[in-house]
């Protein structure tokens, strides 16, 4: 579930989540528009994890075409 999915679900604010994970609110607001291809760091990322009870995790900062799992070509055994 990417980030910006979870706060509008729960309706925590970007600031309140910010404030959650120890980082600044320009940090999130970077993460949801998308500024950089940066995602956040390890330590972050493992708590923006735990803060969202694993619904969002590293996989869903990447750009859809590199977070959905590689599947054999037809032909090709798996």
């Amino acid at each position: 579930m990417k980030l910006a999915d979870y706060l509008t679900e729960t309706g925590i604010s970007r600031h309140d989540f910010a404030k959650q994970i120890g980082v600044s609110s320009e940090a999130v607001r970077i993460w949801l528009v998308s500024e950089t291809d940066r995602m956040p760091q390890r330590p972050i990322l493992a708590r923006i994890v735990e803060a969202t009870n694993g619904r969002v995790t590293g996989l869903d900062f990447l750009p859809s075409e590199l977070a959905t799992p590689a599947t054999p070509s037809e032909g090709q055994a798996a």
